[in-house]
């Protein structure tokens, strides 16, 4: 019972941080194109 809480709270920080990791690149890509079209 307190393996599987655990490894759930880890694998939901694993895909909170994979999320902002994504939002993260995305940003960074729009960016970088936003300043080689201009």
């Amino acid at each position: 019972m307190y393996l599987a809480i655990c490894l759930r709270g880890s694998a939901n920080a694993w895909h909170f941080q994979f999320q902002l990791s994504l939002v993260f690149k995305m940003r960074y890509f729009g960016l970088s194109v936003a300043l080689s079209t201009t």
